[in-house]
């Protein structure tokens, strides 16, 4: 899905009388980079902050999500992915990985799995690419803070709801303890569609999909 129009964002301000909407990424910025903060969003300067991993990952989320919507085959996403580390290095040369040996490990992790990770059982399931997630939280006045998030895939199966990430990284932070913190953003997503649909917490359920290794649900 397209996402929302300046002019819908701006309705959705006056609506819900606020002066702001708030992404996950502003969210992480406020609370982790008041710097980076203050400057995209009080200055208003425009901050750069790609690097290799975040260029990789915009592009194979986008692979993955219109091989999904049915734009091209299972075959098509790797020959994708390889004209993308062609482009890489005409487009953001200065885009560099620490050295060559994590960048070998990382391009042969996503080659494995445009091989072998296979789509098909959710083929014939309701599903939606970036939709658009509204949710509404009340501060200590009582006033509302809107969170607009766009989640990389939602499909139903029976009365379930998955919501999935989905991940270039490493899988560090996605087990154990650091596990909760790092879905963060996914459980906001999860109050959105039990504000927007009604949906029970219980029939929701939360998955990364760790391109460099496995699918983890929770």
């Amino acid at each position: 899905m397209a996402r929302l129009s300046r002019e819908k964002l701006n309705a959705l301000k006056e609506k819900y009388n606020t002066d702001r909407i708030w992404s996950f990424s502003r969210m992480n910025s406020y609370v982790n980079m008041p710097w980076e903060y203050y400057i995209k969003y009080v200055l208003r300067k425009k901050v750069d902050t790609s690097n290799a991993w975040t260029y990789q990952g915009t592009a194979v989320h986008d692979i993955i999500q219109d091989h999904i919507e049915g734009k091209y085959s299972h075959e098509k996403m790797a020959e994708l992915f390889d004209e993308l580390q062609i482009k890489h290095q005409i487009e953001k040369p200065e885009l560099t990985f620490p050295n060559d040996s994590i960048k070998e490990g990382y391009i042969n992790n996503l080659r494995h799995y445009f091989k072998h990770i296979d789509y098909s059982d959710i083929a014939d399931l309701q599903k939606t690419i970036e939709l658009p997630i509204r949710v509404i939280f009340k501060d200590s006045n009582g006033q509302n803070i809107v969170f607009i998030g766009y989640a990389d895939l939602i499909y139903r199966e029976n009365d379930k709801f998955y919501i999935v990430d989905f991940k270039t990284s490493s899988k560090g932070k996605f087990s154990g303890a650091s596990l909760e913190e790092s879905a963060k953003q996914l459980k906001i997503y999860a109050i959105g569609i039990h504000q927007m649909f009604n949906v029970d917490y219980g029939n929701i359920i939360l998955r990364f999909d760790m391109q460099k290794y496995v699918k983890v649900s929770f």
